[in-house]
């Protein structure tokens, strides 16, 4: 991630094809609009493709762990990154006037075991990500002075596993592909 916002140490035009995936917690919307798109495009050949992909939060959420995910998106936003930046790299990679046929295409990810083997790994990554983010989440907890102890953040994830069946949970991924511009416009 660093390599993006420091330039990254390739000539301009060495690959054919860049792929940036689940970056959206490195960078704010700032970043991701003036430099990161820009600079990850510098390595791209002519003619080459670029593809982004990131996610949306889940939908169909039962209510504990939609409280979670509320406050990791508070967390987020309050240090400047943007939990809905998914629905906008379309539009940072237009901005550039880089790129050409700009597609958008989003594939929905049961969550747990109602979606079969996927659904099962999709609900380890996503309790794998939470956990992750403990320490994050949990300043931020204390900072709005919420009564929520680690130990209570834990049994919370237990319980939230448990939603993902009731409640037929989901997340999306959103890829953005485009193709760099032959002739780019002066």
């Amino acid at each position: 991630m660093v390599q993006a916002l420091n330039g990254i140490p390739n000539k301009d035009q060495t690959f054919d094809f860049c792929h940036m995936r689940f970056m959206f917690p490195s960078f704010d919307e700032t970043q991701w609009r003036t430099y990161v798109v820009k600079e990850v495009s510098r390595v791209l050949k002519v003619g080459g493709y670029l593809e982004i992909c990131e996610y949306k939060l889940c939908e169909n959420s039962g209510p504990i762990l939609q409280n979670l995910l509320d406050l990791r998106c508070e967390m987020m936003t309050n240090i400047g990154r943007n939990p809905n930046i998914a629905s906008l790299l379309g539009e940072f990679m237009e901005d550039t006037n880089l790129f050409e046929e700009i597609i958008y295409e989003e594939k929905i990810i049961e969550t747990g075991s109602w979606g079969g083997r996927i659904g099962e790994i999709a609900r380890d990554d996503v309790v794998t990500r939470m956990h992750a983010i403990k320490p994050a989440v949990m300043s931020h907890i204390n900072i709005k002075g919420l009564d929520i102890t680690s130990g209570d953040y834990d049994e919370m994830m237990k319980k939230a596993i448990d939603e993902f069946n009731e409640y037929r949970t989901y997340f999306v991924t959103c890829r953005w592909y485009g193709k760099k511009i032959v002739n780019i416009p002066s």
